[in-house]
């Protein structure tokens, strides 16, 4: 179990990890709900989920007060709609072949000019998911996901920058 809880602490720890370029980001709502009249809001949880870092729990959760509240929403006991978020991280496997001819400009009319050559590397990316849900329905009506090469530790601007760049696509048609 410990090894279990500090594979995932470090998932969780990596999720927002430096990368050159920013993260892709992705958002979709449901079409029948009137945003505007979302004023007020307050996180689903206060607790972290089960095997997240509760330090890197806690400055998602206040980078998504402060992202909210610096955009004109407040935080209330009696929300218009509450936000949750989940980190996680995936690892995946690139492979790729040159083939025999790839270093072969040189032969035009001869056979392969070097052998074949074949690369691995496995690519850690990790997600960032808000998702906004109505107060008074309990339903989902919004969802955002960040997804990003994994390089390090996350530092809090790393951690501001995906959480404002999530936020940015709520609620949908925003200009922010």
């Amino acid at each position: 179990m410990l090894d279990r809880r500090r594979l995932l602490g470090l998932a969780a720890a990596l999720t927002l990890g430096a990368c050159a370029t920013g993260p892709s980001i992705h958002a979709d709502y449901d079409r029948s709900v009137d945003f505007s009249s979302f004023h007020t809001f307050s996180l689903a949880s206060d607790t972290p989920q089960p095997g997240a870092p509760p330090l890197t729990w806690q400055r998602v959760s206040d980078a998504i007060n402060r992202t909210l509240q610096a955009r004109g929403f407040t935080r209330s006991d009696t929300p218009d709609f509450a936000v949750g978020f989940t980190l996680g991280k995936r690892d995946r496997i690139e492979t790729w072949n040159y083939g025999p001819y790839y270093a072969g400009w040189g032969q035009w009319g001869g056979g392969p000019w070097g052998p074949s050559q074949t690369q691995v590397r496995t690519i850690t990316e990790g997600t960032l998911t808000i998702d906004v849900f109505d107060a008074k329905t309990r339903r989902p009506v919004w969802s955002g996901t960040a997804t990003q090469r994994l390089s390090g530790p996350v530092s809090q601007a790393e951690i501001d920058a995906a959480v404002t760049s999530v936020l940015a696509k709520f609620p949908p048609g925003s200009t922010q």
